[in-house]
């Protein structure tokens, strides 16, 4: 290494230091979830299926599915026990685990830059690669734990040892590469919401690779390999390991931090290589109160939001004929039953595909909520405050972006998917139908950001309970009914008293309850965010 090579690192171990430092909690909190998850799909698999006659049938009824292959994948092995017990963590899973590890990297780069702990950093002896240096350690740490602890999970969950290390490194693989496009993907924008929003799309965009790749025959089943979570399902943990396939997240998380330190070295800190126009100089003068600049700072990712979901909604509708070519098979019913579809298959399927797209869409508000407690601990709340602005005003404007922007993308996934099955089955009354269901599934939405809401109004310091109450909420939903968890753990989940329509008209107190507690939530965080210290400290 020469001396400018050396000095372009200078200071980097003292930021990855304090990046640990920092992220321990968070750290410690996703590895030992994920490790959770894998021991508890393990163990629930196990129990699910006693014998190797009724595994065979239940993975054979996946694979003959269309539907369930282009949502969780195919099982590669249908006689053995651990290749039917991640084929959720491998499809669902890695979306997360790419997820979070991309962020973990823009929180580290384009973050940090932003921050004012950044600024004062810039004037420091500190070289052009020592951040993004400690953020590519951050990632490197991150996939190196959750590999580890992945591995012991499965392997106590009673899986065979070479599969759970396969396993446990393609988990570590996937973490590898969208933390290297992270890397790259936050020197080409300003902000750090805005590299999370092309994050998520390219997750987004990772998962469709794939599901067309298994879902397709010749000649477009080869799309599998260009996503990184089709690369994970294809390193065959507990179907005949192909260990090679891992050199492939390796090469693509070196290869964008190779790029992102040359585009690093060339630009100026906080500087983006996509320069965001606004246009005229007098942005004062079109805005026209809080409401307007809060939709001007949330517009972009709720477009990339609504884009994705769009996307979601017209693969799944076209894809819920197929479940019918199953509905002889008691395995199939089982499964869509226990994870909360009633009724006739399609219907089941579609509950199913609305219920996780209400799920995810409070993501959006609680980062929305999220962007409020950034505005504070930087002063820039405070500042605007200062002003003749009052707090509920600046509150709500952010809050009324979370709550209207949550419900464009329910009703977005609604209207594709009905909009596609509509188109498939030659059946228009589809369209109206689906979206009605989907809107049914607002309440127990509302009621995941309104409780982001009242925290914040509360203290500031739930910003990051919210996420972690949105993953329990994911785990309770995606896994709980698999589990046979005791009844009341599972109604911890708003989502979980939500009508699952289509199908069978329940009963709508729920609903009502729902709306009801997400109208007080709303009350409470308002009435605490008025009472509250407003500060950086």
């Amino acid at each position: 290494m020469t001396s400018r090579d050396a000095g372009a690192f200078t200071g980097f171990s003292v930021l990855w230091k304090g990046a640990l430092r920092r992220e321990r909690v968070r750290l410690a909190g996703w590895v030992s979830g994920f490790a959770v998850m894998a021991w508890a799909s393990g163990d629930a698999t196990a129990n699910l299926y006693p014998n190797v006659k009724s595994l065979i049938t239940a993975s054979n009824t996946v694979n003959s599915s269309g539907a369930l292959v282009a949502i969780y994948g195919r099982v590669q092995a249908p006689d053995a026990i651990g290749s039917i017990a991640i084929m959720k963590l491998s499809g669902f899973g890695s979306v997360v685990v790419a997820l979070v590890s991309a962020m973990l990297a823009v929180r580290h780069t384009r973050g940090f830059e932003q921050s004012a702990q950044g600024e004062l950093l810039s004037a420091l002896p500190v070289g052009r690669l020592a951040v993004l240096g400690s953020a590519a350690a951050m990632v490197a740490t991150f996939s190196a734990l959750l590999s580890v602890a992945t591995t012991v999970a499965m392997v106590i969950a009673g899986m065979e040892v070479q599969g759970s290390v396969a396993f446990g490194l393609a988990w570590g693989s996937v973490a590898l590469s969208s933390g290297g496009v992270g890397l790259f993907l936050a020197q080409l924008v300003p902000t750090a919401r805005g590299a999370n929003g092309l994050c998520a799309a390219f997750a987004m965009v990772a998962y469709l690779l794939r599901a067309i790749g298994d879902v397709s025959g010749p000649p477009w089943c080869w799309l599998r390999w260009l996503s990184p979570i089709g690369w994970a399902q294809q390193v065959r943990p507990f179907a005949g390991e192909q260990w090679w396939v891992l050199a492939l997240g390796t090469a693509l998380g070196l290869g964008c931090f190779a790029i992102a330190a040359r585009w690093t070295t060339r630009r100026d800190f906080g500087a983006a290589l996509w320069v965001i126009s606004n246009g005229n100089d007098d942005v004062a003068a079109r805005i026209g109160g809080p409401m307007e600049l809060a939709w001007k700072l949330h517009r972009v990712a709720l477009a990339a939001w609504v884009g994705g979901f769009a996307a979601m909604g017209v693969f799944a509708g076209a894809l819920a004929t197929s479940v019918e070519g199953f509905m002889g098979s008691d395995q199939a019913r089982d499964y869509m039953q226990r994870m909360g579809g009633q009724g006739a298959m399609t219907d089941a399927y579609l509950a199913i595909v609305l219920s996780l797209g209400a799920v995810v869409s409070s993501a959006f508000a609680i980062a929305v909520v999220g962007r409020m407690h950034g505005e504070e601990l930087q002063g820039q709340a405070e500042l605007l405050l200062s002003t003749p602005l009052s707090r509920l005003r600046w509150a709500g404007s952010h809050s009324g972006v979370a709550l209207g922007g949550l419900s464009v993308l329910v009703l977005t996934i609604g209207v594709s998917t009905g909009l596609s099955h509509a188109i498939v089955t030659r059946d228009w009354s589809q369209l109206t139908r689906i979206t009605v269901s989907s809107a049914a599934q607002l309440p127990p939405a509302w009621a995941m950001a309104c409780l982001a809401i009242a925290g914040f109004g509360l203290t500031r310091r739930f910003a990051s309970m919210a996420w972690w109450i949105f993953a329990w909420v994911i785990l309770l939903s995606e896994l709980g009914p698999l589990w046979e968890l005791p009844r009341w753990i599972v109604q911890l989940s708003p989502f979980a008293h939500a009508p699952r329509l289509p199908g069978p008209l329940p009963s709508m107190t729920a609903t009502v309850v729902l709306s009801v507690v997400s109208l007080l939530l709303v009350v409470v965080g308002s009435l605490g965010f008025s009472n509250r210290d407003v500060g950086t400290g």
